[in-house]
């Protein structure tokens, strides 16, 4: 990457939209090489947290243990508070700490007639630590998984800091593409 190259060319950003949850902007003046790196270190390199130990106590649900820490693990944390987090290769402590690690607990007995839907408002963060699944809305929550009559549900779960390179669980972006506008004269 020839950095004076790139100076000449006078690159620009133009956001178009900003709000909490995301960004819609365009670089103008740039090489397609410069494009991709942005837009891969956006998937691969932006710290997040996310779902990465569970342990199921019960499980009397039609998903299989597996199926469920894999749901659990690609359910978007709010990681806003990312870097007052470390990485639990780089804390000191001996198995796992509130600066290293979020612990959430979920326990749903179905005792209804009726078909229960088993959500990420049932997953409970343990203490004030300000990471919660996203919602959207009250309404909005993601589906989990869904309890039958005396079917139960109740688990622990584990969230660490990590990064896209290392699991998809912890890519930041849903959408990160990048288009060629053509120059006509």
């Amino acid at each position: 990457l020839d950095f004076r190259k790139m100076a000449e060319l006078n690159p620009a950003v133009e956001i178009h939209e900003l709000d909490k949850d995301m960004v819609k902007f365009t670089v103008k003046n740039i090489d397609l090489a410069t494009a991709n790196t942005l837009r891969r270190v956006m998937i691969a390199e932006v710290p997040t947290l996310a779902i990465e130990f569970v342990t199921v106590d019960i499980n009397t649900t039609v998903l299989h243990d597996q199926f469920l820490a894999h749901r659990l693990g690609l359910i978007p944390l709010n990681s806003r508070e990312v870097e007052r987090f470390n990485y639990p290769r780089d804390c000191d402590c001996p198995g796992g700490c509130e600066k290293c690690q979020i612990k959430y607990s979920l326990h749903v007995k179905n005792t209804s007639e009726d078909v229960r839907d088993v959500t990420t408002k049932d997953l409970q963060p343990e203490g004030n630590n300000g990471v919660w699944p996203v919602h959207t809305s009250e309404d909005n929550a993601i589906l989990i998984v869904r309890l039958g009559k005396n079917q139960e549900l109740k688990l622990s779960a584990i969230a660490i800091k990590g990064i896209g390179k290392e699991h998809a669980k912890w890519i930041p972006v849903a959408v990160a593409t990048f288009q060629i506008d053509p120059i006509i004269r």
